[in-house]
C-alpha cells in the first residue's frame, strides 16, 4: 500500500528563500538520461519543489536536518478550523478539532485536565515550558535541544518535531541543525510522523534498522542509497516521493 506524502514535501517550495516558483520546464542541470529525472520531474509537476533563482535543481545538493524537520514537520499540520485555535475557554474542543498540534503540552489521554494558559500555539513553540496554572507566568525557560535559540529559523518547527516525538536529537542535547541529514536520519524522522513502526530505536549498532525496514517495504529506497550512513541528496529525496507515492518502485534492500 502506498503512502501519499505529497504533502510531507510540499513545504520545500518555502523552505529556502532562493526557492522560487518556476514554469514546469526541465532543470538544465537535470538531463534526461539522469536516474532522478523521472522522480525530480514528477515532484515539480506536482508541485511538491521548485528550482533555485538560478532555475537549476541541484540534485546532488543535501538537505540538512532542521530543513528537513521542517518539510515534515508542515506536512503534517492539519487544517486549522476558523476560532477553533482562538477558544481559550473551551480547549477540549480545541484538541478535538485540531489535535495536538496546537496542544502540545496536553496529554492525549487526559485532554480537559488544563487550563487554557497552558496551551502553546505551534507559532510559539520555541522553548517556553512552564507555564503557572491560570496564568501566564512563564516559571521556567527550558530550551528543547541546547542549540536551538528562540530566534533560529526553524526553532518553533523543531520545538513542534520533539513535543511530537518526531525527533530526539543527541545524547549531548544537541540537534546540530545545520548537519547533513543522512539516509538512516531522514527514515527515521519520516517512519515516527506517519507512524510506519511502533519501535523507538533498533538494537544496539544498527538503530536506524525498523525505519530502514519500513521503507524498504514500501520498495522506497533511491538507487544511489548504498548504507544508511549515505547523506541524503535532493535527487534521492525526490525518488522517495516518487516511489512512495506512485506505482513504480525502487528494489533497493540495503539491510
Amino acid at each position: 500500500m502506498k503512502i501519499t506524502i505529497t504533502a510531507l514535501f510540499a513545504a520545500l517550495v518555502l523552505l529556502i528563500p532562493l526557492f522560487v516558483t518556476q514554469a514546469f520546464a526541465s532543470f538544465p542541470d537535470v538531463p534526461s538520461d539522469y536516474l532522478y529525472y523521472d522522480a525530480i520531474n514528477y515532484v515539480q509537476t506536482e508541485e511538491v519543489v521548485s528550482g533555485f533563482t538560478d532555475g537549476t535543481y541541484r540534485p546532488e545538493d543535501p538537505i540538512t536536518r532542521a530543513e528537513f524537520t521542517k518539510i515534515i514537520v508542515n506536512a503534517n499540520l492539519p487544517s486549522v478550523k476558523d476560532g477553533i485555535d482562538l477558544a481559550l475557554g473551551y480547549p477540549e474542543v480545541a484538541y478535538d478539532v485540531n489535535g495536538p498540534v496546537y496542544l502540545v503540552r496536553i496529554p492525549e489521554d487526559d485532554p480537559n485536565n488544563f487550563t487554557g494558559s497552558e496551551i502553546l500555539y505551534y507559532e510559539q513553540c520555541i522553548y517556553y515550558k512552564g507555564y503557572a496554572d491560570g496564568g501566564d507566568e512563564v516559571l521556567s525557560v527550558v530550551p528543547v535541544f541546547n542549540d536551538i535559540q528562540a530566534d533560529h529559523l526553524f526553532a518553533n518547527y523543531l520545538c513542534y518535531a520533539k513535543e511530537m516525538d518526531i525527533v530526539g536529537g543527541y545524547t549531548d542535547g544537541n540537534f546540530y541543525p545545520d548537519n547533513p541529514i543522512t539516509v538512516g536520519e531522514a527514515s527515521k524522522i519520516i517512519a515516527n510522523a506517519y507512524g510506519l513502526t511502533d519501535l523507538d530505536s533498533g538494537p544496539e549498532g544498527d538503530i536506524f534498522k525498523p525505519f530502514i525496514d519500513a521503507l524498504v517495504e514500501q520498495n522506497a529506497i533511491p538507487e544511489t542509497v548504498i548504507d544508511i550512513d549515505d547523506i541524503l541528496t535532493r535527487g534521492e529525496m525526490a525518488a522517495f516521493v516518487y516511489y512512495l507515492e506512485t506505482d513504480n518502485d525502487s528494489s533497493v534492500d540495503i539491510n
